[in-house]
């Protein structure tokens, strides 16, 4: 009888684990691409390429990123929580990815979608700057303790855990520095200061975070799953 429960948690667990690693596998390819086609669009925005309509597609295309991002952290959660504890929730069941990069991507689409069709095209993507920079602030807190967490969750690996823990610090403050920096040049563009030109800064700026954030939580995960 035990050892029927005991498969039958197994069982549970390997589910929950294969579910959750598909869904953070997938989340993470389409943040990489979303993120790396605001970089693009930014790039060329800044070279002068139709500022205002590439602004407009490179905060949805960030807004996109980051809901998917909070699809990641919920499914790392319960990949977390399934490794630890043996329960199977969902993936849904965990915090239903409503973190703040969450929030911030459903607004940042919004906004990007109204200056897309001509609403306030100049003033909507410095708002949307803003947004995503303080997004990255709060969110970057969770992020490194969930970073944290699944470190500590491995086996003894004395060298890589220390060397994954000063990478996440590093990766976290880079992460800070960016959300600040997106949300003084928002505020700037807003007052009229370079608007489009530190729009499309502070954008580029948080898609190379992104981007750079999702290539090192995907070959850490690569490598707790070796």
């Amino acid at each position: 009888m035990n050892g029927t429960i005991h498969q039958e948690h197994a069982d549970t667990r390997a589910a929950s684990w294969g579910t959750s690693r598909t869904v953070s596998a997938g989340g993470s390819f389409i943040e990489t691409i979303c993120s790396g086609i605001a970089v693009i669009l930014a790039i060329l925005g800044l070279a002068g390429v139709l500022r205002m309509g590439f602004a407009a597609v490179s905060v949805i295309a960030l807004g996109a990123s980051l809901v998917f991002e909070g699809g990641t952290v919920a499914a790392r959660f319960g990949r977390l929580l399934s490794a630890r504890s043996g329960m199977g929730g969902s993936v849904g069941d965990v915090g239903n990815g409503m973190t703040a990069e969450f929030a911030a991507g459903v607004a940042g689409i919004i906004l990007g979608i109204l200056a897309l069709i001509g609403q306030a095209p100049a003033i909507l993507p410095a708002v949307a700057a803003v947004v995503y920079g303080f997004a990255m602030l709060l969110g970057t807190a969770a992020t490194a303790r969930l970073s944290i967490l699944e470190i500590n969750a491995q086996p003894s690996q004395t060298t890589f855990n220390e060397v994954a823990r000063e990478a996440v610090g590093a990766a976290m403050g880079a992460k800070i520095l960016t959300g600040l920096a997106a949300v003084v040049l928002g505020i700037l563009a807003l007052v009229g200061v370079y608007p489009l030109m530190l729009t499309l800064v502070a954008l580029l700026c948080v898609g190379l975070a992104i981007a750079l954030e999702v290539t090192a939580i995907t070959q850490r995960v690569q490598h707790m799953m070796t």
